[in-house]
């Protein structure tokens, strides 16, 4: 009998067994190298493909480890400086180019990065052409959210795994049944499937001014508010990461969370100074900036004809 965990279940024993790993996303480049070792074998089943640029440990350098010790602010440099180049740096790559060809890229910095990605997996997969081609994308890089390769790529090509783009039928007692009839006989099936990203408020009851319900107005995916720390007709709701704050060009959160943290500390404080009890934003303000992001989101990569993510 397989059993299925996710991707966040404690951890159970796989050695020696007959693996399906449903996902071909970060959880999955995460998962899959770590135990494709101990497996009898490794079954990926592969829906989306990704762009995996190549990720590299580089030690920090002795005379950089004096500098963080010794000179004023240089720690906040370094800090800013390493999240540039993986947050704000990265926003111009993500950007359409109206006069680009709009065929598998978006511009020429958004093509020179897809190059590097490819440069990436023709290297690592120089022998094996059948991974190449079942593992380039047809959409532009930054269209969805890129997985970086750690080990990703070299554990693809192991011999005791597999790639599957056949779309799954159903499971069974033992196997996993395709689309085409082949039957993939498995003992445990990891789902890395990813998470609900566009219905924020989960499975929580937000209740506003006049019985207002949040989870109602926003929908499945239609979450709207204000810089993403609060919502109008939602007094003394303050969220981070909300809507339309996530970076949405490979970048992580780290910065904006904290901007929003400090946003929504000086509203409380703001609060405390003015004896005031209740603060929301006004809903013409939150009209203005979405307008703002809807007119930005036409201009970026993940607005382009082969984009189709969150």
């Amino acid at each position: 009998m397989c059993h299925a965990v996710s991707g966040r279940a404690a951890a159970r024993d796989v050695t020696g067994k007959r693996v399906a790993l449903i996902g071909t996303g970060a959880s999955a480049a995460q998962v899959g190298p770590a135990i494709a070792g101990d497996v009898a074998h490794l079954t990926v089943f592969q829906r989306s493909r990704h762009w995996c640029p190549p990720y590299q440990r580089v030690p920090v350098p002795d005379g950089v480890r004096w500098a963080l010790r010794h000179i004023p602010h240089y720690a906040e440099w370094f800090r800013f400086r390493t999240y540039w180049f993986t947050s704000d740096g990265l926003y111009p790559d993500s950007q359409i180019d109206p006069a680009w060809p709009q065929e598998v890229s978006a511009s020429a910095r958004n093509e020179a990065v897809r190059q590097y990605c490819l440069a990436n997996l023709h290297t690592k997969l120089a022998d094996r052409p059948d991974l190449v081609e079942k593992l380039t994308p047809d959409y532009p890089v930054f269209g969805k959210r890129i997985v970086m390769d750690v080990e990703w790529l070299n554990t693809l090509r192991r011999d005791n795994v597999t790639l599957e783009n056949t779309p799954i039928e159903r499971v069974t007692e033992d196997a996993i049944l395709l689309k085409d009839g082949q039957s993939v006989p498995v003992d445990v099936i990891i789902c890395a499937t990813g998470f609900e990203i566009a219905k924020m408020v989960g499975n929580m009851t937000i209740i506003g001014r006049g019985g207002r319900n949040l989870g109602e107005e926003w929908g499945e995916d239609d979450p709207r508010g204000y810089l993403g720390v609060a919502v109008p007709g939602y007094p003394n709701y303050f969220l981070t990461v909300g809507p339309s704050s996530g970076p949405a060009h490979a970048a992580g959160v780290n910065l904006i969370v904290e901007a929003q943290m400090h946003c929504i500390i000086e509203c409380l404080d703001i609060l405390r100074a003015r004896h005031a009890v209740a603060m929301e934003p006004t809903q013409p303000a939150a009209d203005v900036f979405n307008a703002d992001v809807e007119r930005f989101m036409k201009s970026m990569v993940c607005s382009h004809p082969k984009a189709d993510s969150y």
